[in-house]
Order: structure tokens, then C-alpha cells, then sequence
């Protein structure tokens, strides 16, 4: 049991789907495995990315040691693990990685050996679904597109309906009709890029969505 529980300067809360976009851009063997990474980081951090634990380590010569970050990755065990690293999302996540195996091996934490982690199994796949990328997705990174205009109608539209949902957050669903919600995104897209907020989907966007598909 924890000793003592901090939560550090800059600690943030992440979302299942959050830490789903970050754990997919690792490419494990399959979604299953990502989903349990995904469920593993929140038996053991509730999201908390800045979290640390100090437990009894009868191992370690102080007889302490610190689990560290989202997946409370353990000081005397994973030394060559920085704070910096624990602390950070992305690094923790590499960390994990490595650790695990590509994802394979979940031994070393205890919310998987005590099946804590299966509670949040549902929602973590839930969360791995809506941020994986479909396959279909690469004809048409690679194919010759056109200009799309609201109220357009076509797969053109549902890929960059599916690419501004899963890959960048927006509120918009796949339906293949260029309807409001996805102007809205759409200048929300160009706003970013710097680019007139015509609406209109043309060079400059189609290059950032397939930059955000195939990323």
C-alpha cells in the first residue's frame, strides 16, 4: 500500500480517450493490447499524470521507492526511467513500451496481476475503437482528391469526417453529407493552418488530413 501519495506540479487528468490517442501512436500488434494499456493506466493513475506513490520496497536498500506517473512505473525497479520521463504522457508511454513488451507483458504492475484493471477494460476499448485508424483510410490517403464544398455528398467527405473525429477530436460523425457540424470543424482546421476560413476543403487541408491520417 501506498505510504504517501503526491500529485505534482503541472499533475493534469487525462481522459480514456486521451490516453487512447497516445497509446495507438505506438502501434502495438493489435487494438486488444492497446485497450489494456490503455485500462492499466488507469487502474494504476486515474489518468493523473503527474501522480507518485511512495511504496515499501523490502528490495530497494531504503526499503522505499516511488511509483511514478500515468502507469506508476517504479523508481528502484525502472531506474533507467527518469522522473522527467514518468512525468511525461508521451515518454511514460514509450517507457511502457518498452517494459511491457510492445504491450505484451503486464506482469510487472500490479493493477493487472490483481485485475483492476479490468474495470476499465470497456471503456478503454470503447476509447481505442473510436481513436484507431481504419484501414480504409489508406486508399485515400494516397488517391487524387478534389475540392469539397458544404453539402457535398461522398466518401471524400466520410474520410475527412472520420479523420477530424478520431485524429483531431472534432464533434462531427461519419456520414458522407458535408453538413454544419463539420464546417465547423473544417474552420476549425483552417483557423489552425493559418489558411482563410473559406470552408472550402482543398490543398492545404486535404495535405493536413492526410497528414493527421497517417500519422
Amino acid at each position: 500500500m501506498p505510504r504517501r501519495i503526491e500529485y505534482r506540479l503541472g499533475d493534469r487528468v487525462l481522459t480514456y480517450d486521451d490516453v487512447a490517442r497516445i497509446v495507438l501512436l505506438r502501434k502495438s500488434a493489435n487494438l486488444t493490447l492497446d485497450a489494456i494499456a490503455v485500462a492499466v493506466c488507469f487502474a494504476e493513475s486515474s489518468g493523473h499524470t503527474k501522480v507518485w506513490a511512495q511504496v515499501d520496497n523490502p528490495a530497494s536498500p531504503a526499503h522505499l521507492s516511488w511509483d511514478r506517473g500515468l502507469w506508476q512505473i517504479n523508481s528502484f525497479w525502472h531506474p533507467e526511467v527518469s522522473d522527467a520521463q514518468c512525468d511525461d504522457p508521451n515518454g511514460a508511454c514509450d517507457a511502457v513500451y518498452r517494459i511491457s513488451m510492445g504491450f505484451m507483458v503486464w506482469s510487472p504492475w500490479s493493477a493487472y496481476n490483481s485485475g483492476a484493471y479490468i474495470f476499465h477494460m470497456p471503456a478503454a476499448t470503447e476509447a481505442v475503437v473510436r481513436h484507431a485508424r481504419p484501414d480504409w483510410w489508406n486508399d485515400w490517403i494516397k488517391a487524387t482528391k478534389g475540392s469539397i464544398r458544404p453539402c457535398a455528398r461522398g466518401w471524400d467527405v466520410a474520410y475527412v469526417q472520420d479523420v477530424l473525429r478520431v485524429r483531431a477530436g472534432q464533434a462531427v460523425s461519419t456520414t458522407g453529407f458535408y453538413d454544419s457540424a463539420l464546417l465547423h470543424a473544417v474552420h476549425n482546421l483552417q483557423a489552425f493552418i493559418k489558411v482563410p476560413q473559406t470552408g472550402v476543403i482543398g490543398g492545404a487541408e486535404w495535405s493536413w488530413i492526410d497528414y493527421l491520417a497517417s500519422a
